[in-house]
């Protein structure tokens, strides 16, 4: 057994299921009531491995019926019923709510794909584990399975395994328990949830560092700096070191360890300066040629394989030989990592065949380099695509080099919501896209408002000197807006580590699809690209073009029941609607629910570290927030080093009581913090009673707002309480009417005769009727559509 495989025997905990049915050559698997395994042996012996896709299955103690004819077996819980024939094939389930599903794709909601390289658009995903319909399959019968060793080996038996997923309308139920089948998604440290730059290009060591200053001086707080594969040599290699291409675009250069000296005369120097900054760093990868004569370190890559360094023979990446994975991170990249290097970034080039039938050396990257890079008491992380169910293992995932279009930025969002669907909740995009396209300033404005509410916002572009994706290479404007957007994004990243927290230890994503909360409402599933974010939040991306007119551009919104608002514009909306909402080139949709609670890091700079000040954003109603915090890069929290802290905000008759509970766990990890505590939808209030530990203090807020500051212990518990409140509104219907024909570019005579057909309009039917006499205008008509759901919550 290799070193490195050691590290996943905490993987293999599996044991072999009580609830199991064998009828011929056919087992079943009872593992929840909604959940089935089907497995059919040609031989009569099954098995029990973990394997890529499923790692446990006994976590569930269902109560079941079973049942056969000649023909067919038919096991039965509270929730459903699956009927298969005795040749192990699916034939229906019968779910609770009656409905009789006899097709187990048709319905389903689709997961994810390898990579978004190269598309224009949208692309076909492979399928998730739910369904429309109610029941989706998981076919788990091409998996390798883990040896009692931990080594992945071609499954002992050739027998067909496939899972049934009978969730019906759970959806979140069927990602939780997905989860358990196949393995946690681990904690990622809290750096990763800040802003990424990074760019396909020859930096010196000065360059780069003057592109990261740039970023302290205009006060853009970014934490990761990858650098790609032009850290080491890539031009220049002697013809006796190339072979033949993998793909017919690559370059022989791409695989590489040896820093290009040229560039980084002293690159420990170059990784201490970007720490220095407070940066991590990450390195490119392109292993698929191995290790060569030229590399700096092929005499002892050589020497460890048993390969005489004089001939200068090439050392294979192979993948499947356990000698050469523990030479490859002991040899190629724990050094590295010795000098400053924080992970790995595990790019393309490796092909889909491995030594073992497959195998395919992407998964086996992951597997391994996320593995090794659990070590020294550090969490793990990598950045590479995609490789099939149970890559959620193995965050984090980069989606490719897509185009520069209106096209990719359209596709994303969808993407990124659906992924969650096969539990893969980590995605990272090219923000602003890669190469070709085009350049043009709101396409790159709105990719950045999407990145900010996606899961990771990492900046990159191809080497082309004129397509580098820094804010200041735009127009003023744009700069002024994306630069606020990432200082957001940054500011994020306390209410981002909550849910970070959530889905490792809930199984519930980041970003969710709207139908995971309104799975009977067919609305939920028109409206492709809203999704839930962080469970209180609706997040609707702007990826059209502006209006000429209107300066505006569209997004479909669908909003579920209850009072939301909007947190750019404070814009109120009751929910039960599916709608278009116009949004400028400053604002994204972006929706609170009622009882929301947002924490937002006061830092300056870039620190990731727990905020000494926190701006927390309150929206009336009844909700909580239990903020998470731990050291936000080791294993500690296992052991108890983590401390929470709970929000709340409450609606009692008329009164608004917000509170801020005392910390509870490791208090050491707790201090003296100040909160900025901002009412953002409540417009004023009679009077104002605060106390703090049951005692009455004098809290005035600032600057006659709704803003009060407080710094407390974190023993200290904290009640606010708003008498007699009213909250925001929109505004008359004539204020919101002049409003929208003001901003219109038109002709002032043309426009006003318009204008005059709403001039007096003050109920719902008066401005129903105005609407429909308009002719042409048709971005004019959608902003005062919207007016509909803004006024008369229709």
């Amino acid at each position: 057994m290799s070193d490195l495989n050691k590290h996943l025997l905490y993987a293999i905990n599996d044991s072999t299921a009580e609830n199991i049915v064998v009828i011929g050559n056919v087992r079943i698997s009872i593992i929840t009531d909604k959940l089935f395994r089907v497995e059919v042996s040609k031989s009569g012996e099954f098995h029990d491995l973990p394997t890529q896709k499923i790692l446990h299955r006994n976590f569930a103690n269902p109560e079941y019926e079973v049942a056969e004819n000649a023909k067919n077996i038919t096991i039965k819980t509270k929730f459903a019923q699956v009927n298969i024939n005795k040749k192990g094939d699916f034939l229906s389930v019968v779910l609770s709510d009656g409905r009789n599903v006899k097709n187990a794709k048709s319905g389903n909601l689709k997961g994810t794909c390898r990579t978004l390289d190269g598309t224009i658009g949208a692309v076909k995903l492979e399928d998730g584990v739910i369904s429309k319909d109610g029941v989706a399959i998981l076919d788990d019968s091409n998996s390798l399975v883990y040896n009692k060793e931990g080594e992945l080996c071609v499954k002992p038996y050739e027998n067909r395994d496939y899972y049934i997923f009978a969730y019906g309308y759970n959806y979140r139920e069927a990602i939780v328990d997905f989860y358990k089948l196949s393995g946690e998604t681990p904690l990622i440290p809290k750096y990763v949830l800040g802003n990424w730059w990074s760019r396909y290009r020859a930096y010196s060591d000065k360059e780069y560092l003057n592109v990261m200053d740039n970023f302290i001086k205009r006060n853009i707080p970014i934490t990761v700096a990858t650098v790609d594969m032009d850290w080491h040599l890539v031009h220049g290699i002697d013809k006796k070191y190339r072979t033949g291409n993998i793909y017919p675009w690559e370059s022989t250069g791409w695989t590489g360890y040896t820093w290009n000296e040229k560039l980084f005369p002293d690159y420990k120097g170059f990784l201490k300066e970007l720490h220095d900054r407070n940066l991590k760093v990450t390195l490119n990868l392109h292993p698929a040629r191995g290790v060569r004569g030229f590399e700096s370190m092929y005499k002892e890559m050589a020497e460890a394989m048993g390969v005489d360094p004089r001939t200068e023979t090439p050392i294979d990446f192979d993948l499947t030989n356990h000698k050469f994975v523990n030479n490859y991170f002991d040899i190629l990249h724990h050094p590295y990592e010795k000098d400053g290097v924080d992970f790995w970034w595990i790019d393309w080039q490796q092909g889909k065949s491995s030594q073992i039938t497959g195998l395919d050396p992407l998964y086996a990257l992951n597997h391994y380099h996320t593995l090794d890079s659990c070590k020294d008491n550090k969490r793990g992380i990598i950045l590479s695509r995609y490789a099939g169910i149970g890559s959620h293992r193995y965050p984090l995932g980069f989606s490719g080099d897509t185009n520069t279009t209106w096209s990719c930025l359209k596709f994303q969002p969808y993407f990124t919501a659906t992924a969650t669907n096969c539990g893969y909740s980590w995605w990272s995009h090219d923000i602003g896209g890669h190469h070709f396209g085009y350049k043009n300033d709101e396409l790159y404005c709105r990719w950045i408002q999407f990145g900010v509410f996606s899961p990771i916002l990492r900046l990159h572009s191809t080497q082309n000197d004129i397509m580098g994706k820094e804010p200041w290479n735009y127009s003023s404007i744009t700069e002024s807006i994306t630069t606020d957007y990432l200082r957001l994004r940054h500011s994020l990243i306390p209410f981002l580590y909550t849910m970070n927290m959530r889905t490792h230890k809930h199984g519930i994503g980041l970003i969710e699809p709207m139908y995971y909360d309104n799975p009977k409402d067919i609305r939920a599933y028109k409206c492709k690209n809203c999704y839930l974010f962080g469970g209180s939040l609706v997040v609707a991306p702007i990826t059209e073009k502006t209006d000429n007119y209107t300066l505006t551009a569209p997004a479909q919104v669908f909003l579920p029941k209850g009072r939301w608002t909007d947190i750019f514009t404070g814009k109120v909306y009751d929910g039960d609607n599916l709608f278009i909402v116009n949004r400028d080139i400053k604002f994204m949709p972006v929706f609170a629910k009622e009882g929301s609670i947002i924490p937002l890091a006061c830092n300056n700079g870039n620190s990731t570290d727990n905020p000494s000040t926190m701006n927390i954003l309150v929206y009336s109603g009844n909700g909580e927030f239990n903020l998470y915090e731990d050291d936000g890069i080791s294993y500690n929290y296992k052991k108890g080093e983590f401390v929470e802290r709970k929000f709340s905000v409450a609606e009692q008759q008329n009164e608004l009581v917000f509170e801020i509970n005392p910390c509870i766990g490791d208090l050491k990890l707790a201090f003296d913090r100040k909160f900025i505590i901002n009412f953002k939808d409540i417009l004023n209030y009679k009077s104002v009673q605060v106390k703090l530990n049951d005692k009455v203090i004098d809290l005035q807020p600032k600057n006659n707002s709704v803003e009060f500051e407080v710094t407390i212990k974190p023993t200290d518990k904290l009640q606010i309480v708003l008498l007699d409140y009213s909250r925001i509104t929109n505004g008359t219907l004539n204020e919101n009417i002049v409003r929208i024909f003001s901003k219109y570019q038109y002709k002032n005579t043309a426009k006003t005769i318009v204008y005059n057909k709403f001039k007096n309009v003050q109920t719902k039917t008066q401005l129903q009727k105005a609407l429909s006499s308009i002719g042409g205008h048709k971005r004019l008509k959608a902003q005062l559509c919207e007016l509909l759901y803004m006024q008369f919550n229709d």
